[in-house]
């Protein structure tokens, strides 16, 4: 589905933010935790990302992208990690916050190359079953912001392991990869 691999960073990063960024810890502030089960997201990303491929700019564009992801508390705790710098994504990842509204800055690698990227986000918990984040990136590569709606769907289907994220296309779970088969350390 996606060939350009910087279309393909830029899809997996933006849900791989959306659910991180929703179980990451701060020193002071944690935010509840997710039900375990799958996630499917409905996000809008208006980015500008000069030089890139013109697939990669209609991508976001503005039109939603449906992501899904199956989670449990051990991916949880594995995006916890990657997102709170355990593994060197992230030098500094604040939360501040509580009750059902969060802010989130976090100073992060820049996935594509060189540098850092910084995210400033606010998640509300409207329900156990559905967050709701707004954020904006800026970095050498890109700048933009991304709206998401991430509803619990129920158990993970048969077939989906914990940790497996992709893409919903007419009702259906495309899988990309598994959260645990990425690369421990920024490439």
């Amino acid at each position: 589905m996606f060939h350009d691999p910087i279309l393909r960073r830029a899809a997996l990063l933006a849900p791989a933010l959306l659910f991180g960024l929703a179980t990451a810890a701060g020193a002071n502030t944690t935010l509840p935790p997710r039900k375990p089960g799958f996630w499917v997201t409905t996000m809008v990303m208006h980015m500008s990302m000069p030089g890139a491929p013109a697939m990669a700019q209609a991508m976001s564009s503005g039109a939603p992208i449906v992501s899904a992801m199956c989670t449990d508390p051990s991916i949880d705790a594995l995006e916890m990690k990657r997102m709170t710098g355990d593994n060197g994504h992230c030098q500094s990842f604040d939360i501040e916050g509580g009750g059902s509204v969060y802010t989130v800055t976090g100073v992060c690698t820049d996935p594509m190359g060189g540098g850092t990227m910084t995210t400033h986000g606010t998640f509300t918990i409207a329900s156990a079953d559905e967050i709701l984040v707004h954020s904006t990136t800026t970095s050498a590569h890109m700048n933009g912001d991304m709206t998401g709606d991430s509803k619990w769907s129920g158990p993970c289907p048969a077939g989906i392991v914990p940790g497996d994220i992709g893409h919903m296309v007419n009702g259906n779970f495309v899988k990309l990869t598994n959260i645990k088969d990425m690369p421990q350390t920024p490439q």
